[in-house]
């Protein structure tokens, strides 16, 4: 059975990954179009794992809040380490292949967390607008 904590995880997940993804699509697009295949790539292949970061992060969330301090702690050890590796990867194959160019697997790593940055500016600004309208403090979307 599935808490109401997980849906709601789930929930901001699916928005701020399809975000993250329809940015890396309309970013790959760009760069092919102008020629920068290898820039376009590599923010594609950043953003695809950027997204599997944050779905790891969040799937692990709930199971590394135990009692004992000692399991809490390796338990977050653990997640933490797998979470470098999946950032590793596509690092390592721009690295090693010239097809992806290594600045852009790193901004696109960082993709999510610029989706996140921005989602939390588009509702604070809303719920300025609202309270200016209103003069009521409104609920932001989520």
């Amino acid at each position: 059975m599935e808490s109401e904590y997980n849906k709601e995880i789930k929930q901001v997940q699916k928005k701020l990954c399809s975000n993250a993804l329809t940015l890396g699509i309309i970013v790959f697009t760009c760069f092919y179009v102008t020629g920068h295949i290898a820039l376009g790539k590599g923010f594609l292949l950043g953003t695809i794992f950027g997204i599997v970061n944050f779905v790891v992060m969040g799937a692990t969330i709930e199971s590394r809040m135990v009692p004992s301090k000692n399991k809490r702690m390796l338990r977050s050890l653990a997640s933490i380490g797998v979470r470098y590796s999946i950032m590793a990867v596509p690092l390592f194959m721009a690295i090693k292949m010239d097809t992806f160019n290594v600045f852009a697997v790193g901004a696109g790593l960082l993709s999510i967390q610029g989706i996140m940055v921005m989602d939390a500016l588009v509702n604070m600004i809303i719920g300025r607008i609202h309270y200016y309208r209103t003069g009521k403090q409104g609920k932001t979307p989520v």
